[in-house]
């Protein structure tokens, strides 16, 4: 995998995600964030593993730069 290819990093998020593997999912969406940081749907996927990791605080400010 291209270690700055966004969608990459994307794609690995959402299929820890879905496997209900938050916190591996949000160090992928935690990658896409820092390659591009207007990517606002990686800022809005980070918000739901955090949510999901009981970091409301964090998944606020996720959802925010959303």
């Amino acid at each position: 995998m291209n270690p700055e290819y966004v969608e990459a990093w994307k794609n690995e998020g959402n299929a820890s995600y879905s496997r209900g593997e938050y916190k591996t999912a949000l160090e992928a969406y935690e990658r896409a964030t820092k390659i591009n940081p207007k990517d606002a749907d990686a800022w809005y996927k980070k918000g739901n593993a955090l949510f999901e990791l009981k970091r409301d605080c964090e998944a606020l400010e996720a959802y925010e730069k959303a």
